[in-house]
């Protein structure tokens, strides 16, 4: 019998997060697949590690941050250097 194991190719899911001048944005609220959350640091940057059970092709992301429109999208996991650019209002 073939004997198939999983491995953690999808388990990190990762980026920064620019307001509209490139400039990084802390303390943006990043959510990601099924309730995971993390906030940026202050050089935007965020990362999520996912358990094998958690891991996916793709993640849905929402991005939220006061004085700026929300942001969503679908992306393509594992991903480490995405980039996101939030609109102010």
């Amino acid at each position: 019998s073939l004997q198939l194991s999983r491995d953690n190719t999808f388990a990190v899911f990762a980026g920064t997060v620019l307001d509209h001048r490139l400039n990084p944005l802390k303390g943006a609220e990043v959510l990601v697949g099924e309730g995971e959350k993390c906030v940026t640091d202050t050089d935007g940057k965020f990362i999520i590690t996912y358990p094998l059970d958690k891991q996916s092709l793709t993640k849905s992301v929402r991005i939220s941050m006061p004085g700026f429109h929300d942001f969503f999208r679908d992306d393509e996991s594992p991903s480490q250097n995405l980039i996101y650019t939030l609109k102010p209002f």
